[in-house]
Order: C-alpha cells, then structure tokens, then sequence
C-alpha cells in the first residue's frame, strides 16, 4: 500500500540461457558390473588375487537435453587385468546417438558422434580383474567447446570397492 502498512513478497528466479552460439546439455552418465569369480574354493586372499576373476562394466552415457551434443570425449582408465589379458569393449547406441568406434581393446578414450536429447550410448567392457580384493572404475566425460551441462547431470562415475574380508585370529 502506498502508507507502507501492507507488504509483499516476491520470488523471482532466473534461469541463465545458454551464451549465444553454444549448446546446452544434462548429461547422465551411470555404470553397473557383475564379477564372477573363477576360484569359488580359494584359500586365502593371496590365492584369490592370483586367480582369475571375471569382470563385466556397463557404463551407460545419456543427454536429457535439450540440445544435441556432438564430440563428446568419454574417457576410463580401467583397473589393473591380469598379466597377459586386455580389456576389451563394445559400443552400442540408442536414440538416434552414435559410437566413435564400434569396440576396442584397452582403456576407454572415445570421442562420440551424435548424442541428441534422449540418445544413450552404453559401453560393455569385458575382462579378467587382477585384483578383485580392492578396485573402483571411474568414468569421466568432456565436453566439447561451446557445450555447456547446464542441467545439473552427472558428468563422471566411480563404482567398485569389491573387497574380501578374511577372518583374523589374534592370539
């Protein structure tokens, strides 16, 4: 009121718009595995160290939107497999996304193709972990100049811990 007896509140939120010339993008990067071990009746953690174990990653990298993004970098430095084996992967898209490659062998350095608001790619990683008493696999994305992640989304992951606990007799 103009006497200054009432007053009221307002909220106002501003939501930044992407700069000019740039994209805009919410990423969702998720992983799951499966390890199975080889040496179900092995003694000891030494022993299950030494034996093979096999693992399978599914990284999954989706864009909620609501541009497209092209030359996204999805990187992973996988854990230590066990001498003499590699990682291998494959590539698989949906939603109008696009791979870099089709499969590989190694650590994950691959540079996307199309990835449109609701596409994915889901990345299927297969090998034998050396050390399935401790590990983790951490994910991680860059965008290209000009692409901005602006809904908040995951742009890493990290999963595993995989530990065995052994009994421990003090005397």
């Amino acid at each position: 009121a103009q006497d200054g007896t009432t007053t009221k509140t307002y909220t106002v939120t501003v939501t930044r718009a992407a700069a000019a010339g740039s994209a805009s993008v919410d990423l969702a990067v998720a992983q799951s595995y499966t390890l199975t071990s080889l040496a179900a009746q092995a003694k000891g953690q030494a022993a299950l160290a030494a034996t093979a174990n096999h693992l399978t990653l599914t990284i999954t990298v989706g864009n909620r939107g609501p541009d497209s993004v092209t030359g996204l970098v999805v990187t992973d430095a996988f854990p230590p497999a066990v001498a003499g084996t590699t990682w291998s992967w494959t590539c698989a898209a949906t939603g109008g996304a696009a791979c870099g490659a089709a499969s590989g062998t190694g650590d994950l350095n691959e540079t996307l193709g199309a990835l449109p608001k609701d596409g994915a790619v889901t990345f299927t990683v297969i090998g034998t972990l050396s050390n399935p008493a401790s590990w983790s696999n951490a994910v991680g994305t860059t965008l290209p100049s000009g692409v901005v992640n602006s809904g908040g989304g995951v742009t890493t992951s990290t999963i595993g811990v995989y530990r065995v606990l052994l009994p421990m007799v003090i005397r």
